[in-house]
This record gives C-alpha cells, sequence and structure tokens, in this order.
C-alpha cells in the first residue's frame, strides 16, 4: 500500500519535505509518487535522489502546473533512496501526498 504524508500550506512560497528525516528507500531505484490538492492551488510535486559519495541530495524529477494533482514516476535502474518536496507555487491549504515504495 503507499505510503502517504498529507500537510497543510498556509501562506504562498512554502515547501515540505517528505518523509521529514533520511527519506525513503527504493530497492530497485523505482518510485511513483501522487500529489492531491484543491483544484484553486497550484502546488508543485519534486522528486530528490540522495547521493552517498557526495551526501548530497540532487532534484530528478517534477510535476508542476495548474491542476489539482501532479504524477510523478522514475527510475533509477538502482537501490536509491528518495525524498518528495511539495511546493505551494500559489495558493494556501491542505495537500494529500501518496507513494510507492
Amino acid at each position: 500500500s503507499p505510503s502517504r504524508g498529507p500537510g497543510s500550506f498556509s501562506a504562498v512560497g512554502q515547501a515540505s519535505i517528505l518523509p521529514s528525516g533520511d527519506g525513503f528507500w527504493s530497492p530497485d531505484g523505482s518510485v511513483v509518487g501522487f500529489l492531491g490538492h484543491d483544484q484553486a492551488d497550484d502546488f508543485d510535486l519534486e522528486l530528490w535522489r540522495f547521493t552517498p559519495s557526495t551526501s548530497s541530495w540532487a532534484k530528478v524529477a517534477e510535476a508542476v502546473g495548474p491542476g489539482n494533482n501532479e504524477v510523478v514516476s522514475f527510475s533509477s535502474g538502482v537501490g536509491t533512496t528518495y525524498r518528495w518536496r511539495v511546493k505551494a507555487t500559489s495558493g494556501t491549504g491542505p495537500f494529500d501526498l501518496g507513494w510507492i515504495p
């Protein structure tokens, strides 16, 4: 079943990292995320990948633009640690993020 990360923004320009902490592990490097929110809001979804050799995070995929859902699908082909960044480009209010694995 998908992991879930509900949240809410109170101001435009805010961003949230999910899950908090060290991210999540994908054994084969594949990941799918779905972000749902109110139609009137423009929230964007970014996928970030961790590189152990440099201990750094880098954005590898994103879903942007208007509409009330964003989907990101990505595969690195190898076991990878990821995390999500949700950003309030315009509008405020709640969102619900689900992802696999």
